[in-house]
């Protein structure tokens, strides 16, 4: 990801293990990141695999309770 530092994103993917947080203007960091991921398809592996369950149990969770809450309530 692209985005400034102690942003939500940056937070997220630091805390989590997901993914590296790149901060805008830094190309040269963005290039070592990608070099660095493309020697490493085991972090890569890894990473992965932590999102989707980030996902599975964060999101895909509150969304279905965002969803029967509409249905429900009708907000």
């Amino acid at each position: 990801s692209i985005s400034v530092p102690n942003s939500y994103i940056d937070k997220l993917l630091t805390n989590s293990g997901c993914g590296i947080n790149v901060p805008p203007n830094n190309p040269e960091r963005l290039a070592q990141t990608i070099e660095q991921l493309a020697n490493d398809k085991e972090k890569v592996k890894s990473m992965g695999e932590i999102g989707r369950q980030l996902y599975e149990n964060r999101y895909k969770f509150n969304r279905a309770i965002s969803e029967y809450e509409k249905l429900l309530f009708g907000t």
